[in-house]
This record gives C-alpha cells, sequence and structure tokens, in this order.
C-alpha cells in the first residue's frame, strides 16, 4: 500500500512539474525563442519600408508618435518617406488616413475627447452625457478619415 501511495505521489508531482514546464517554455519559432537563442529572423522576413531616396529599411515598427516612427531602435521623421508608405506605416499601428486639411480638426477633436473623459472623472459630467459626446466626437472623427478614404 505504502509502495502504491508513493507511486500516485510521483506521478501526481512529475504531471505538475510537465505542465509548470510547458508554461515555462515559449512556443517554437517566436520572437521569445528567437532571442532566448541569440538569433534574430533574416532580414527577407522583416517587412521592407522605401524612403523618399529609394532606400528600403528592413524593420518591424516599434512605435509611432506624431510625426515620427521607430524603426530598428531608432527615431525617424514620417516626412522621409513617400505618402503610400506614411498610410502603410500608420496602418500598420491601426491609424486610418487623414486628409492634410484635416489633420487641425483631428487634433482639435482628440482634445475634446480627451477632455470629455477628464470632465467625466473629475465627476463635471454624468456617464451618460460623456457617453453621448464621446459618441459624436468619434462620429465626427470617422467622418474625417472617411473623407480621407474615399478616392
Amino acid at each position: 500500500m505504502n509502495l502504491l501511495r508513493r507511486t500516485l505521489r510521483l506521478v501526481a508531482a512529475s504531471g505538475i512539474l510537465l505542465a509548470l514546464s510547458a508554461l515555462a517554455t515559449p512556443p517554437s519559432g517566436t520572437a521569445v525563442e528567437d532571442a532566448l537563442a541569440g538569433t534574430a529572423p533574416a532580414p527577407e522576413a522583416l517587412p521592407a519600408w522605401t524612403n523618399h531616396a529609394g532606400h528600403v529599411l528592413r524593420a518591424i515598427p516599434e512605435a509611432i508618435e506624431g510625426g515620427r516612427i521607430r524603426l530598428a531602435g531608432t527615431w525617424m521623421p514620417l516626412d522621409i518617406f513617400p505618402a503610400a508608405e506614411q498610410t502603410r506605416l500608420r496602418a500598420w499601428f491601426g491609424e486610418r488616413p487623414l486628409l492634410p486639411a484635416d489633420a487641425q480638426t483631428y487634433a482639435t477633436l482628440r482634445w475634446m475627447l480627451d477632455r470629455v473623459d477628464g470632465l467625466a472623472a473629475e465627476g463635471v459630467l454624468s456617464a451618460d452625457e460623456a457617453t453621448a459626446r464621446r459618441q459624436s466626437l468619434l462620429a465626427a472623427i470617422d467622418t474625417l478619415h472617411a473623407r480621407a478614404e474615399t478616392p
């Protein structure tokens, strides 16, 4: 009977260890696995971005902030890329295009959205009123994007 209990405990313990080791091991082919192995993806596997000078930059975009993009650990202005590439880079982060004439209106609407959130957090606006204002501002932003997306 003692031998049976010991065997069951060992089986249970090994099952827990197996489950824990499965959680600790990253799935194969991931960036985590590449980093652990000290390897990087082949340059051909990275997305290509062509600047105005015709140079091809191969890197995964890391961040976008206003008129700047971070590629391969370096911040650079978006203006070095043609309009089509800028649209692709913004789309990488889920941003939709805008007409240049609508940039100031868009910035104002984004500021107004932040202000509504702030007023709601301070209790100046009720939740219902903040939601209604937020929806109308988001509808205006969608209109700006739709105008830029129509040929």
